[in-house]
């Protein structure tokens, strides 16, 4: 009786291409060249967090070019702080769905650069906040509680300055009471010494 051999080579190739492939489907989205995407699971945010270069607490405006949209921030989550409108590409330059934002709303966004200039942002990374609520299409929480969460990862809350010349200084409220009060100084210290004078005049 023959036995059949049984050849074991498509088997392994079959296999080895499979590990290829489990092995792609795991590279995260926004590591993908020349994409923004991120898939923000609101159960575990630190994937998307680590992932993101700017998390920006901001209202969107219109952008510079015609019918473009940017975010002028509020709040920095994570990412250099800067006080100029952030512009956004208009696609998200990867899979994602595409975020539906319009102007005038207040929306907690995680972004991605994909290769140094920031890519609109997918249906999962943004927040539109109203009434104290944060929620996109599959989530609601509270604004306070959503952003408290991606603080303690990211450690920054930062606040871009307002203004080109910096704080102003009120003449009213500050200079002049300051400035009485050094001239009451000198006119004490002229009057000590004249006192002095007279007791010795050497």
């Amino acid at each position: 009786m023959r036995r059949h051999r049984l050849n074991h080579s498509p088997l392994l190739a079959f296999l080895f291409a499979a590990v290829l492939i489990a092995g792609a489907a795991v590279v995260s989205p926004a590591q993908a060249a020349g994409s923004g995407c991120i898939t923000v699971d609101a159960l575990n945010l630190y994937p998307a967090i680590a992932d993101a270069d700017v998390i920006v607490v901001a209202t969107v405006v219109t952008g510079s070019e015609p019918g473009g949209l940017a975010l002028r921030p509020e709040a920095f989550l994570k990412g250099t702080v800067q006080s100029a409108d952030l512009a956004v590409t208009s696609t998200t330059g990867g899979d994602c769905a595409p975020a539906v934002l319009t102007a005038g709303q207040r929306v907690v966004a995680i972004l991605g650069d994909g290769g140094g200039q920031l890519h609109w942002p997918g249906v999962t990374q943004v927040w539109t906040l109203s009434g104290g609520q944060a929620q996109n299409p599959f989530t609601q929480q509270g604004e306070a509680d959503l952003i408290g969460r991606i603080r303690a990862i990211t450690g920054q809350y930062a606040v871009p300055a307002t203004g080109s010349g910096g704080a102003s200084i009120s003449w009213r409220g500050t200079i002049l009471p300051l400035g009485g009060a050094l001239a009451v100084i000198f006119l004490l210290g002229l009057v000590l010494m004249r006192t002095w004078h007279r007791i010795d005049p050497t």
